[in-house]
């Protein structure tokens, strides 16, 4: 929570390095507390990449099925899509 709030401390203050250098840190100890709970984290990462990309591929095959692409729809109707997506198993 700490790292978490100086980044964001960073952000508000506008000041890309610090903002980096401030992502790294939380970076490093969302890392750390992986061995806390005994997780593999790039194994964590992964899940969660294939888990978007499963979510992702739905919205697209919605937007095919209705005949529309990414630049005929908002941003409401892709995250209706999206919370539907992960309503599947």
């Amino acid at each position: 929570e700490e790292e978490l709030g100086e980044l964001r401390e960073a952000i508000a203050a506008g000041n890309p390095e610090e903002q980096a250098d401030e992502l790294g840190d939380l970076l490093f100890a969302v890392v750390n507390a992986s061995r806390f709970i005994h997780a593999d984290p790039e194994e964590a990462l992964a899940r969660t990449n294939r888990k978007f990309k499963k979510r992702f591929s739905y919205i697209e095959e919605q937007l095919r099925i209705s005949g529309r692409t990414f630049d005929q729809t908002d941003l409401i109707e892709m995250d209706r899509y999206w919370e539907e997506a992960k309503l599947l198993p």
